[in-house]
């Protein structure tokens, strides 16, 4: 499962065989029938890692022992979240306490396989169930099946988005973001950049300004409709297509 304490691409080896089989034969990541896999219990996602430029995702097939497919109260709260909608607000629209909508997620979560905090959420998950809940497409993410020490995987890929901070936030405030996409805290990103929090926390304030998020939901959403215009090289799609709300480096 996706826990970054536990999970099992502490594997040198299978992260090395995912990677490679994702580099070597892969094929358009069909959105609507992994996730669906995965709610139904058919999968579930072993690990996460990043190599490359390259974010991955493992799931491993439940062919043995499926588990129990999400309640559907509990995978219309899951997808509200990932979506985009704050859980105080889905609350409020179901009206249902706070605290139950975090049970809710925290099922949710686990029966998919992330065992991790919901503020480090990989990206690729939150793109796969944009695309899964729009039209399927997922245009610069790669599929591919392998096998390590006898047992089947399969992994799903995605360029990291460094081509978007790159081109609308200047060097120190692309490192801050990157940690805040992974989930790290102020505290945390000050004591990898041997800063102060106080400065942390304004070169994270001044790039979301930039990019016209507030959060890191926002982020993620920023991040998933830029990558629209962007091939799987960071090369754009047309020229001059831009995110409107975002704001280049002088």
């Amino acid at each position: 499962m996706y826990d970054e304490a536990h999970s099992v691409t502490s594997d040198e080896g299978l992260r090395t065989a995912a990677a490679a089989a994702a580099a070597s034969s892969f094929r358009a990541i069909d959105c609507v029938s992994v996730w669906r896999d995965l709610t139904e219990g058919r999968t579930a996602i072993v690990g996460g890692f990043s190599a490359h430029g390259w974010s991955y995702l493992i799931i491993v097939a439940r062919a043995d022992q499926p588990a129990p497919r999400l309640a559907p109260r509990n995978r219309e709260i899951l997808e509200e979240v990932l979506l985009g909608v704050d859980p105080k607000v889905v609350s409020f629209n179901r009206k249902l306490s706070v605290s139950t909508i975090a049970s809710c997620l925290k099922q949710a979560y686990e029966a998919i396989g992330i065992r991790c905090k919901p503020s480090k959420v990989p990206l690729l998950l939150v793109t796969l169930v944009h695309a899964a809940k729009a039209d399927g497409r997922f245009n610069a993410g790669r599929a591919a099946d392998f096998e390590y020490s006898r047992v089947s995987y399969g992994v799903l890929g995605m360029p990291s988005p460094d081509p978007v901070l790159e081109r609308f936030l200047p060097p120190a405030e692309q490192a801050v973001v990157r940690m805040r996409l992974e989930g790290k805290t102020h505290a945390e990103i000050a004591a990898r950049r041997q800063t102060s929090q106080r400065t942390v926390a304004n070169q994270v304030a001044a790039a979301f300004h930039r990019l016209g998020v507030s959060c890191r939901s926002d982020l993620m959403e920023f991040l998933i409709e830029s990558s629209r215009n962007f091939v799987g090289n960071g090369t754009r799609h047309g020229a001059g297509s831009q995110t409107p709300t975002a704001q280049e480096p002088a």
